[in-house]
């Protein structure tokens, strides 16, 4: 899951199985909380969801309060244009990206055996309004 603050900054934040049904009855989108005994450990993941060099990891003694006083921004998102995408000549497949199209085209669901699982994928066509397209995969559910 991805969290921010009152300044925009995103960070990931992860909950562990052991404690994830408890933490899902707990939490709700778009709520304000202010955290308490959480870990705070280098972002050792290989895909990022955010540019953060941190994340935050829920632990069983994790303390959530809602915080109905405090307003945050809904603009969480950083928009990247398409023609922007197709200028870099390496684009960074380690780091996720948000992006708004319309689909114009799209596969049917394939599967592939990655790492000995079988994975959904479908293959997406966008386009921008001004006519930039730009390809891009859905994995899974």
């Amino acid at each position: 899951m991805v969290l921010h603050d009152v300044e925009g900054d995103r960070i990931h934040a992860i909950i562990k199985r052991p404690q994830l049904a408890m933490y899902k009855l707990m939490i709700a989108e778009h709520k304000i909380y202010a955290l308490r005994n959480f870990l705070a450990l280098d972002n050792y993941q290989t895909v990022k969801t955010t540019d953060h060099p941190y994340l935050i990891r829920f632990i069983s003694k994790t303390q959530l309060r809602e915080d109905a006083k405090t307003e945050l921004s809904m603009r969480v998102y950083d928009f990247q244009p398409f023609d922007m995408m197709h200028a870099q000549r390496v684009v960074n497949d380690k780091s996720l990206i948000d992006i708004i199209g319309k689909v114009i085209a799209k596969s049917v669901v394939q599967t592939h055996i990655i790492n000995g699982k079988t994975e959904r994928l479908m293959e997406l066509t966008l386009t921008d309004p001004e006519g930039n397209r730009l390809g891009c995969v859905l994995w899974n559910k």
